[in-house]
């Protein structure tokens, strides 16, 4: 019997949610987080292709890449034309690649060691000469996605502009705590 007509269905309904909620708390990352958090690396021609992380850019300055112009839009050297898209050459995509898929540290170390130009060499050697076209464009292909997850969890905090041309509305006037004065909560 039941206390009162529906409590059933009710009761039934709340345990279904209940066993919803404990299955999504049971995945700490779901859905996009995943994919932003926990990405998996491809490897292709068994060689693996790392994420992203900040000293890639300290290394790509010292072999003036080319991709440094690409990313910010900006000439690689005075007098030299805007960047396109296809900027890369070649080398360039050694380069890359020989750096993601190996560890960042190394690669410093050997940049520093060998300079630029005779870490192209050794790039190409181990790059050029040994893969395959199709390989280079796929670990290119993966470099690349790895460039764009690493800028992908970037929070853009401006407003949007309206679809039909008219101005967004300002941000409401600030209060001060319990109803006071706007002008208290603002300092000097």
């Amino acid at each position: 019997m039941e206390p009162y007509p529906g409590y059933t269905a009710e009761a039934q309904a709340h345990a279904a949610r209940q066993q919803a909620l404990r299955e999504a708390s049971a995945d700490p990352l779901p859905g996009p987080l995943a994919a932003a958090f926990a990405p998996t690396h491809p490897t292709i021609a068994g060689l693996t292709v790392r994420p992203v992380v900040h000293a890639d850019f300290v290394i790509l300055k010292k072999l003036n890449s080319p991709i440094l112009a690409t990313l910010t839009g900006r000439k690689a050297k005075p007098g030299a034309a805007a960047p396109r898209q296809s900027a890369l050459t070649d080398d360039s995509t050694y380069d890359l690649i020989y750096q993601f898929t190996r560890p960042c540290q190394d690669v410093e170390r050997e940049v520093d060691k060998l300079g630029p130009k005779d870490f192209r060499a050794k790039a190409r050697l181990a790059i050029g000469y040994t893969l395959g076209p199709v390989e280079v464009l796929l670990l290119a292909k993966a470099i690349e996605a790895e460039f764009t997850r690493a800028f992908s969890t970037l929070i853009g905090y401006a407003a949007k502009t309206p679809s039909d041309g008219s101005f967004t509305a300002p941000p409401p006037t600030p209060t001060a705590s319990a109803g006071g004065s706007t002008t208290s909560a603002v300092s000097p």
